[in-house]
């Protein structure tokens, strides 16, 4: 009797043991488990702030870029400006290659490791490419480099510009009048710009200019911004006398130191000759003296367009910015 009692004591020990060893393996299954997505969380909230602290770098480098451009006084061009960037009240001297400026800012993000490549491309006059690679890691750096497997990089970029809407010169190339080549002479009496269907009044120290010019001094280029469009019997026009080829006349107005905003124009026929006045023509803008000429306008065939009287304004003509 005792050793039947005795058997059965060893089997139930032996099912306490595997039941213990199978409740310690499920325990110890579900605290790696448990273990398992606390790292996780760990490294996704570690990884969270590494983005965010790039994102912001980036950003501080966009806003940075974004602010030194708009000054009156523009860090990014090749002659004339400031040559400096002032940001975050550091002030950085950015390399320049060809139009394209570069800087480094250091000391972002919270721990003030963080830092951010800018670049800011002009090669297009037009258009303004800014782009801001920022880091968590790497502000001990002055070139903003590190070896860390943490470091983490956030691209911005930002476009802006496309056809400006302010320039400096703007250029009347006239290629044909309504009687060309027998007009012997192509005449206007006024060049008016717009702005949303307004007139605007030249700067007073703004020059016009055609070169190779020829005529009565009386009737020269200032004749065409001089605000007055005439009568008849008024010689209050310009008229060019120059010979006749692909292009009857060319002119070109500074506004000095005071570029104008217009997205439209309108010339004054003169007081006599309907056949010298211009039928096809472009117009252009020019930001400043290291800029390209931009193409605002092109008319092709305006005869029926213009007006025979004299001393009158042509139709307005607008262009998108």
């Amino acid at each position: 009797m005792k050793s039947k009692n005795l058997r059965k004591i060893k089997k139930n020990r032996g099912f306490v043991i595997l039941f213990a060893v199978t409740i310690s393996a499920i325990l110890l299954a579900v605290a790696l488990g448990v273990g398992n997505i606390a790292i996780r969380e760990l490294k996704f909230s570690t990884s969270a702030k590494d983005t965010n602290d790039a994102f912001f770098a980036a950003d501080t480098g966009i806003e940075c870029a974004l602010a030194n451009d708009k000054s009156s006084g523009s860090s990014f061009v090749s002659s004339g400006g400031q040559n400096n960037v002032q940001c975050l009240g550091e002030s950085i001297t950015p390399s320049e290659s060809g139009s394209v400026w570069s800087f480094v800012l250091s000391g972002l993000g919270g721990s003030e490791q963080g830092c951010a490549k800018v670049e800011v491309n002009k090669t297009d006059s037009t258009t303004t490419i800014v782009t801001s690679k920022g880091y968590n890691i790497g502000a001990d750096d002055p070139t903003c480099a590190s070896s860390n497997p943490n470091r983490v990089e956030r691209e911005l970029r930002t476009i802006y510009g496309g056809i400006p809407n302010s320039y400096r010169y703007i250029k009347f190339t006239v290629s044909t009048t309504k009687t060309e080549p027998t007009a012997g002479c192509t005449q206007i009496s006024e060049f008016t710009l717009l702005l949303d269907g307004s007139e605007l009044e030249w700067n007073p120290s703004a020059d016009a200019t055609v070169p190779d010019w020829s005529g009565n001094p009386a009737q020269g280029p200032n004749q065409a911004i001089d605000g007055d469009l005439g009568s008849v019997g008024d010689d209050s026009k310009l008229c060019d006398q120059h010979a006749t080829g692909a292009t009857v006349m060319t002119l070109i107005i500074d506004t000095k130191n005071s570029p104008v905003t217009f997205n439209g124009y309108k010339y004054g026929t003169a007081n006599d000759e309907p056949g010298r006045d211009p039928i096809k023509w472009t117009v252009e803008g020019r930001i400043n003296d290291d800029s390209d000429w931009v193409l605002l306008d092109e008319k092709d065939d305006e005869t029926l367009n213009i007006p025979s009287a004299r001393n009158n304004y042509t139709n307005e003509y607008n262009f998108s910015n």
